[in-house]
């Protein structure tokens, strides 16, 4: 059964590797396409096989004879199938090679089983037979025919031996020749001269020449001063091709010598025979060269040059031995059908010309194509990399191509890029010292309109290291790459006003029609550019038009303003004017000095596009902020500052320390909106204020649309203020007639104002009467009151006295003892009443006298800690079972204050104690009713906490207690107030206190809840 097409040709080229690998002697290849139970039956009596390793141990044993001396040629290959196996018949010639000859040496006939083993074919069995050449038609052995040669031969051999030899050498010669022919006539593209030179060599050695070291030929091209050679080299089997220049001044002398003969007109001959020294010498200069540097000359006899020309062309041969004159002679013969070589040479040099011309149209016209259909001018980037793909399609090797920019009118170098290392589009350098850039700039100045530059190793790593440096986002592993490359090339192309080139990292450079296609291409993209040039200018002035129409909606809502309470909306149409324009910012607003010049009010977009509520940010304090301040100040109308790394990331944190600004950000970032790591803030001044656009890289194209929006926007404020005043004018002609109507009334109320004032100063007069009178009548009681208590005090102890003595007399009188328990009852009380009597005088001392204490800077904290501690210490020692939780909370911030520490502790420690009072008074109520605080689940508490309240101090006394009912909280700083049960307390404590408070311009007050709690409110100012 045949197989099919595809089948066929996987099991064919199985085949093949297969026996390549046998006649190639590669014993691991071989072994892999043989099953375990392979039979074999050979040519020879020894090739008999029933095992994998039988055969390849015999092959092993013979690898020296097959390795490269036996050809496999016209070779037919027929498969088919039979059951699961495949049956394959291969009939060829087989060749062998002796002394470097190839001899034919029989047909072969190979009959081989192969099956498929898990994938893989597999080779089960084979046979490999000579036929009998001598057998005729139905005969096994030709016996007849044997006899019959015989005899031939040997009347042949007589008769004619010197007659066949000489027939037979012709025959040979020209048999060569016509292989140099036919392989002349085959030749398909130039590169095949080089196995003409093959085969030349190949059949000059069939014939006798020994010691040939190669044959080679040379094209000349006189106006380019160099020659094309193609060589094959017998000993080393390989071919080369090299381009080599004959008019330079590193030319060896004898190859100019070697090229002027050979231009010298057809049929000239050149020789040359090196040997010795000389030898030694030219296989040194040919290290430095192109050329193959052949290590057989170190020991060869000699090297020894033939060339004969054929005008354009020249073909020679060298050789280890000189040539014999006979042998000269064969090699001319070659000569004479070499000329057929070179005519099949030119023909297919004329055809590959004109082919790559064809192909280097298609793709300028490619280029052309792409330019007129540019629809707008960012398209050219499309144009460089048309170009760039279609160099590589010439098979220029290209790493890079681009263009510059305008190079006549600028310094530095905006450059269009087309690569495949991830170079951004567009980047824009900076001249720096390199030595591209000063043969750029050197050109230029010369008005050349073409150069090239090679870089080593070293050069071009240090120009693209310092490059890199202005190409941010460039990849670390294209840098890598670059960096390891062993050197560079670049050519080119300075055009009116555009330049275009290429590079490669080879280090070789460009060739001459390399570069002449490149000069072509960038008359090509000069066109590319003029298209460029022309909608850049209708880009422009179609952007032109949008911006004014922009522009003037902008005007026509600021002049629409009827309030000034719309600028807001007037900005937001500004905003959305410059979003429509394309212009991409983080965030943008405007921010107005206020009158001071010490804060602005900001009115800026998040960036999520809405509008934040304004607000007021320091002006000065903060150095970004200071900054723009100065510029304004200075009668700067625009700067742009680039935030980038820490000053980056320490502006956000200033900026999100404001508690709206933190809001907006987490709005952002919760849409999806990172915080860049890089900001560009340009600034655009004007009378009362600045324009702020923020955008994520500098933008020095859309500084000047800044600075238009930047006058509307004045033109904008402007109005706003005219409202503003015409909205003040307004508002204060309302105001007067109010002030009108409001002057009728004080005067109203200043009448009965007077005479309540007169009313409080005859009170405040009579007040003061009855202080000085209080202090009088005090001083004067003080004295017969200090009697009483002393005598109460005398005539207690003589009771006590009286009552010892009549117990050691032994009077036991029920009745006197009755007396004198009675006197002492007596006496008692009116020792207590007469105490609470001097303590009532001496705070009525106290609170007619005048204060007059000094102040000084005193720690609020240490003072509240150090009163807060004497009070509790003093309640305990005259209460032993009262408990108390005292919690503090002091600022730490607030420092010291300027007051009268004595008079303010007076004032805390009447708070303190008066809060243990109603601690205590608590614990009275719940004693009497049998409840416990554990039982309450609760138990005495008082809070004493200090804090700083804008410009004050504030410090807070709580306690727990019953609270003050709201009938009397408006009484308890009157003088003799008190809530406290009779002889308990005098009602000067907090009166007292409140006076201190208000000496100090503070305020004392109070809030309570019933039952619940009491809070007394200190307020200090702290200047």
């Amino acid at each position: 059964m045949q197989v099919n097409g595809r089948e066929a040709e996987e099991i064919k080229l199985v085949y093949e590797s297969f026996i390549n690998s046998l006649f190639g002697a590669e014993l691991e290849r071989y072994a892999s396409f043989l099953s375990e139970d392979y039979r074999l039956i050979g040519t020879t009596e020894a090739e008999v096989f029933f095992s994998r390793q039988e055969a390849v141990d015999f092959l092993e044993k013979t690898a020296d004879q097959l390795s490269g001396n036996i050809k496999r040629r016209n070779a037919s290959l027929y498969v088919e199938w039979v059951d699961e196996l495949v049956f394959i018949t291969d009939l060829f010639d087989a060749w062998v090679r002796v002394e470097e000859v190839w001899i034919f040496y029989s047909k072969a006939r190979v009959t081989s089983w192969m099956k498929k083993d898990t994938g893989n074919w597999k080779m089960i069995q084979q046979h490999f037979s000579i036929p009998d050449s001598k057998a005729q038609e139905g005969q096994t052995i030709g016996l007849e025919k044997i006899s019959q040669e015989n005899l031939e031969l040997r009347d042949a051999i007589k008769r004619r031996t010197v007659e066949l030899e000489q027939k037979n050498r012709e025959l040979e010669v020209e048999a060569s020749l016509e292989r140099v022919r036919a392989g002349a006539m085959g030749m398909q593209k130039r590169e095949d001269m080089l196995g003409i030179c093959r085969t030349i060599s190949e059949e000059l050695t069939k014939l006798g020449i020994k010691e040939i070291r190669n044959v080679q030929t040379a094209i000349f091209y006189p106006e380019k001063g160099n020659y094309l050679n193609y060589e094959y080299y017998q000993k080393h089997n390989r071919e080369i091709f090299t381009e080599v220049d004959f008019a330079s001044e590193r030319t060896h002398k004898d190859q100019k010598d070697f090229a002027n003969t050979m231009l010298s007109g057809e049929g000239a001959f050149y020789t040359k025979i090196f040997s010795g020294e000389e030898l030694k010498q030219w296989y040194s200069y040919q290290l430095g060269t192109e050329q193959l540097a052949d290590q057989y000359l170190l020991n060869a006899h000699s090297l020894n040059y033939y060339w004969f020309s054929l005008g354009a062309i020249a073909i020679g041969i060298s050789a280890y031995y000189p040539l014999t004159e006979e042998e000269l002679q064969l090699f001319n013969r070659f000569r004479n059908v070499f000329n057929l070589s070179f005519r099949r040479y030119l023909d297919i040099e004329k055809a590959e010309v004109q082919a790559r011309e064809a192909q280097i149209e298609a793709s300028l016209e490619r280029v052309r194509s792409r330019s007129l259909g540019m629809l707008k001018s960012d398209e050219l980037s499309d144009v460089i990399h048309v170009i760039y793909k279609q160099l590589i399609h010439l098979s220029i090797p290209i790493s890079h191509a681009g263009f510059v920019m305008d190079y006549k009118e600028r310094d530095d170098h905006r450059i269009w890029i087309a690569d495949e290392f991830g170079t951004p589009a567009q980047v824009t350098v900076p001249y720096f010292d390199a030595i591209y850039y000063n043969q750029f700039n050197e050109a230029k100045k010369s008005g050349l309109n073409f150069f090239t530059t090679r870089l080593n190793f070293e050069e071009k790593n240090k120009f693209y290291q310092d490059l890199f440096k202005y190409i941010p986002g460039f990849p670390e592993e294209s840098k890598v790459k670059i960096l390891s490359e062993p050197g560079f090339t670049i050519s080119t192309v300075l055009l009116e006003n555009v330049a275009l080139y290429i590079e490669n990292f080879t280090g070789i450079p460009f060739s001459d029609e390399e570069n002449s296609v490149l000069m072509r291409f960038g008359k090509v993209f000069q066109q590319a550019y003029t298209r460029f040039l022309d909608l850049q200018k209708a880009e422009a002035q179609a952007r032109e038009a949008n911006i004014e129409a922009a522009l003037e909606k902008v005007r026509s809502r600021t002049m629409a303003m009827q309030r000034s309470d719309e600028l807001a909306a007037s900005a937001a149409v500004m905003f959305q004017q410059i979003k429509s324009l394309g212009i991409e910012s983080y965030t943008s607003g405007f921010n107005i000095w206020d009158e001071d010049k010490d804060s602005l009010t900001s009115w800026m977009s998040n960036p999520t596009g809405a509008l934040n509520p304004p607000f007021i940010m320091p002006a000065r304090e903060y150095d970004q902020h200071n900054r723009f301040y100065e510029a304004w100040k200075n009668g700067e109308q625009f700067i742009v500052d680039d935030l980038t790394g820490d000053r980056a990331r320490a502006h956000y944190k200033y900026l999100r320390s404001f508690p709206l600004l933190e809001k907006s950000f987490a709005m952002a970032e919760e849409a999806g909106i990172r915080t860049p790591e890089r900001q560009v803030h340009n600034v655009v001044f004007f009378s009362h204020g600045y324009l702020l656009f923020v955008t994520l890289e500098p933008k020095p194209e859309w500084q000047d649309l800044f600075k238009r929006f930047g006058q509307v926007f004045q033109q904008t404020y402007t109005r706003f203020l005219d409202l503003e005043k015409a909205e003040a004018q307004t508002i204060r002609a309302e105001q007067d007639l109010m002030e009108i109507k409001a002057a009728r009334k004080k005067a109203e109320d200043t009448l009965l104002e007077l005479q309540a004032t007169q009313k409080q100063l005859i009170q405040a007069e009579k007040m003061a009467s009855l202080g000085e009178l209080t202090a009088g009548i005090a001083h004067e009681i003080q004295n017969p009151l200090n009697f009483v208590n002393n005598f109460s005090e005398v005539s207690a102890e003589l009771t006590e006295e009286a009552e010892a003595r009549r117990q050691e007399a032994g009077e036991n009188s029920p009745l006197v003892t009755e007396l004198l328990n009675d006197i002492k009852q007596n006496l008692s009380k009116i020792g207590h009443h007469g105490k609470r009597a001097d303590a009532i005088v001496k705070s009525m001392l106290q609170h007619s006298q005048s204060r007059s204490g000094t102040k000084e800077l005193t720690e609020i904290k240490e003072l509240t800690d150090e009163y807060l501690k004497l009070a509790i210490h003093g309640y305990k020692a005259r209460n032993k079972s009262f408990e108390v939780t005292i919690n503090t909370s002091y600022d730490e911030s607030i420092g010291k204050i300027n007051i009268v520490p004595q008079e303010i502790g007076r004032v805390l420690l009447n708070l303190f104690n008066n809060a243990f009072y109603a601690c205590a008074a608590v614990n009275r109520r719940d004693a009497m009713l049998g409840v416990s605080a554990i039982d309450n689940n609760t138990g005495n508490i008082v809070a004493v906490m200090t804090r700083r309240v804008g410009n004050a101090v504030e410090i807070t006394v709580t306690d727990n207690g019953n609270g003050i009912d709201p009938k009397i909280i408006d009484k308890i700083f009157q003088p003799f107030f008190t809530t406290k049960p009779t002889g308990q307390g005098t009602g000067l404590g907090l009166s007292l206190a409140y006076d201190i408070i208000k000496s100090h311009n503070g305020e004392l007050k109070v809030k309570s809840e019933v039952g619940k709690k009491t809070t007394f409110v200190i307020q200090l100012p702290i200047s």
